[in-house]
């Protein structure tokens, strides 16, 4: 570990919310972003779209976007045999696609 550059990534990301050291693997960075902010939204939330009767639909929506999120992280995991290796990595990028889909159509409500 190099100390200067961990100490240059740090201040990067205060900065400007990711350091250069973050765009390596930035899918995965913003996977971990997404997924981590959305729990605490969740858990923070005073409101939700009108298009749902209660808080707990909303939460149930922002739960399986951080699952999708969290799934796809998962993907660089896999440690198994090959034939195993493509049901459980299509297995979790349904997961992510369900997830990327409501994060999608309900991107302009992350909010509270």
């Amino acid at each position: 570990m190099n100390i200067f550059k961990e100490i240059k990534y740090f201040i990067q990301r205060g900065r400007r919310g990711y350091s250069d050291s973050d765009t390596w693997d930035f899918d995965d960075y913003l996977a971990d972003v997404i997924s981590k902010g959305l729990k605490v939204l969740k858990d923070n939330l005073h409101s939700y779209p009108v298009e749902f009767e209660t808080i707990e639909q909303w939460q149930e929506i922002l739960d399986s976007i951080i699952d999708g999120f969290e799934a796809y992280q998962q993907t660089g995991d896999i440690d198994c045999p090959v034939e195993d290796y493509i049901k459980e990595h299509n297995k979790l990028m349904v997961k992510f696609n369900t997830g990327m889909k409501l994060f999608t159509k309900y991107f302009n409500h992350l909010w509270d």
